[in-house]
């Protein structure tokens, strides 16, 4: 399934996501117990908490709280960095990788280290998530795709 929805910072536009999250979901007849939680993926810089976004210049969404999503939707809720959800996309779909750069070209630059099968999230926030990190990531953007 497709849905396509013009971005808007709105809440109109928040709850219209979480509306074809939750119509997704259904379609699958998932039950409540098997998600873990709903990841938003975003051009922007996310705060370590993952409840805001820092800076978010092309959307133009600095400071835009996951709570605009999460009041929709019954599932615990997070922002990740778009080009640090395709790294994990990209470490769930091919098990062997160890080390890569990830490197999104368009209208917006975009990028991503995998080094030593783990995601490095840069010097200022040395965090590293290892693969049982990224299996649930992966299900957290499961309903995204």
């Amino acid at each position: 399934m497709t849905y396509k929805i013009a971005f808007e910072c709105s809440g109109s536009y928040f709850k219209a996501v979480c509306d074809k999250i939750l119509e997704f979901k259904n379609s699958l007849k998932t039950e409540d117990g098997q998600i873990l939680g709903i990841g938003f993926a975003m051009q922007g810089l996310v705060t370590p908490d993952k409840q805001t976004i820092l800076y978010g210049k092309i959307l133009s969404c600095t400071g835009l709280s996951i709570k605009e999503f999460s009041n929709h939707i019954p599932y615990p809720c997070s922002f990740i960095h778009d080009a640090e959800s395709a790294a994990n996309s990209e470490l769930w779909a091919s098990p062997g990788l160890t080390d890569a750069f990830y490197l999104s070209l368009g209208r917006h630059l975009g990028a991503a280290i995998i080094s030593k099968g783990t995601i490095f999230r840069g010097k200022t926030r040395p965090q590293f998530y290892n693969r049982a990190h990224t299996d649930a990531a992966r299900r957290f953007q499961m309903l995204l795709r």
